[in-house]
């Protein structure tokens, strides 16, 4: 069987919309800074475009080893594409959820369509801050209409106290 991989993509989460486009939800760029190992990901997902010359219905291999050697996820099961469009992959996702980091370093991604040993495609940087790194820090989010002005913050209500004026008893004025 004769395939091509795309680029491995890893991230929070991978949807399919409606309309067949995928959104891809917090791309990693092949490193994932966490704070200490081990690291538990509430969900973490792997991309894998698949580019197929034919039709296949076959097994599928997707495993990942720390850098220890250990295999921290390991994924069979079958495959089906009936359709084949020109340079259009198809995409191979995997969702793992609660996935576990057990420690710093070099992951590897190995893979494979139809029997075999899996052969490596990818890998990944698990790492803790560095100094220098930058830091992103979210302020306060203003969802409105495009070139809409950015209200100020509120500011804490302040207590009014109010007090009786006296009136007087002559209407005009007198001049002093």
């Amino acid at each position: 069987m004769k395939y091509r991989l795309g680029t491995l993509t890893i991230c929070d989460d991978v949807r399919l919309e409606i309309n067949g486009k995928e959104t891809i939800v917090g791309l990693y760029n092949n490193v994932l800074v966490v704070p200490s190992v081990p690291h538990r990901m509430l969900k973490l997902c792997f991309r894998l475009p698949l580019f197929l010359a034919e039709p296949v219905s076959s097994k599928a291999k997707f495993e990942v080893f720390s850098p220890s050697g250990k295999v921290m996820l390991s994924a069979e099961g079958d495959i089906e594409v009936k359709t084949i469009e020109e340079e259009s992959p198809a995409p191979f996702t995997i969702a793992v959820g609660n996935a576990l980091l057990p420690e710093f370093g070099t992951y590897h991604v190995k893979f494979i369509i139809g029997p075999g040993k899996p052969k490596r495609v990818a890998s990944f940087l698990v790492r803790q801050p560095r100094p220098g790194d930058p830091i992103v820090e979210l302020g306060p989010v203003f969802l409105g209409a495009p070139n809409a002005a950015v209200p100020e913050p509120s500011k804490p209500a302040q207590s009014v106290k109010k007090t009786k004026t006296a009136k007087s008893s002559n209407p005009t004025r007198r001049k002093s």
